[in-house]
This record gives structure tokens, C-alpha cells and sequence, in this order.
């Protein structure tokens, strides 16, 4: 067999061979920041930074301005998110904030959302009910 067929068999091989597709993500195995935020003004206000998390590790604060993650504008939290969840543990998270009158920019490896974190006290029934 020639070196034309034998890649030409190659090539078709390949061809045939299916691209797994990314898995859906559950919850958890979605990308995790490790913050929590308002919408306020003309920004996203940190308003809490857990401990033990990527933000805490990456020197986020309380009161610094979300302005862009991987370089998309923020217009309100409503886009934070996604924006962060939609990446996987692991991967680069590309931060602009602003902090005072200086804007820093940010490269975070983000975690992977604890299980503690999907219990929300403010949903939690009172003694009272």
C-alpha cells in the first residue's frame, strides 16, 4: 500500500471517530468564585468573599467593583453567574475591578461550588411556621 492511501485511510478513520461533546454540568461541578454580590450603582459590589475560596485566595475584597470577567462588561449581576459557573473548576477566570480609584485587573483559577454553599438560610422555614 502506498503512503497516499494508507493516509488517506487514516484520515478517514479519523473522520469517523466521534468528538465526545462537553458533559452537561451539574451544580457543583461548575465554576465557583466564592463570593457574594449586589447590584449597585453603576457596578456588582462584592459584598462577602468566603473563606477558603478562589476569590479569597486571589486577594478579592468586600466592597471592590466587578467591571469585567474574561472581558465582558458588566451591566448588572444578573450576568455574573453564568459568566463564572459556566467555566469549569480549574480553568482561568480573567478579572477587572475596581477598588478605590485603581482598577486591577485578575487572573483567578477558580474552585469547584462546596456542597455547604447550596443551603441558603434565608429559604430555611422559621420555628415559627
Amino acid at each position: 500500500m502506498s503512503m497516499g492511501v494508507i493516509s488517506l485511510l487514516l484520515l478517514s478513520a479519523i473522520g469517523h471517530v466521534p468528538v465526545p461533546s462537553d458533559p452537561t454540568p451539574d451544580f457543583r461541578g461548575k465554576g465557583y468564585l466564592g463570593v457574594q454580590f449586589s447590584q449597585q450603582g453603576d457596578g456588582v459590589v462584592i459584598t462577602a468573599v468566603m473563606p477558603n475560596t478562589a476569590a479569597r485566595r486571589s486577594g478579592l475584597r468586600e466592597g471592590d467593583v466587578l467591571k469585567r470577567i474574561n472581558g465582558t462588561a458588566l451591566g448588572n449581576g444578573v450576568e455574573v453567574v453564568p459568566l463564572i459557573s459556566g467555566r469549569r473548576p480549574g480553568s482561568q477566570l480573567f478579572l477587572e475591578v475596581r477598588r478605590g480609584e485603581k482598577t486591577i485587573k485578575m487572573n483567578i483559577m477558580i474552585g469547584t461550588r462546596p456542597e455547604e454553599a447550596d443551603i441558603n438560610p434565608t429559604l430555611l422555614p422559621d420555628d415559627d411556621d
